[in-house]
C-alpha cells in the first residue's frame, strides 16, 4: 500500500535542510520534520518515521489537500544582531 504525504523542503543559513510534512493532523496534529545536510538526507529521515509510525497504527490518514497551487510570497526582513 502506498501513501502520499505533502511534503515541504527548505535549507536554512547554516546550510541544512529541514522535510516536513505539511499537514500537521495526519498524525494527531503533530508537526513531523527531520533535519540533515541534504535534501535527500532529510526527505529518507521522514520517509523512514512515516514508515514505522504507519506499521506501529499511529492514526496515518490521507491528508485533505486538493488542488494544491504553488504561490510566491517576498517579504522584507531585517537581519537582527
Amino acid at each position: 500500500m502506498t501513501k502520499r504525504f505533502p511534503v515541504a523542503v527548505w535549507q536554512d543559513f547554516a546550510g541544512t535542510y529541514t522535510a516536513s510534512v505539511l499537514d500537521g493532523a495526519i498524525f494527531d496534529g503533530v508537526t513531523l520534520a527531520a533535519y540533515d545536510r541534504t535534501a535527500a538526507g532529510a526527505l529518507a529521515q521522514l520517509q523512514r518515521y512515516l514508515d514505522w509510525a504507519i506499521r506501529k497504527g499511529m492514526n496515518g490518514g490521507e491528508a485533505d489537500f486538493i488542488d494544491l497551487q504553488l504561490r510566491d510570497h517576498r517579504v522584507e526582513v531585517r537581519p537582527q544582531y
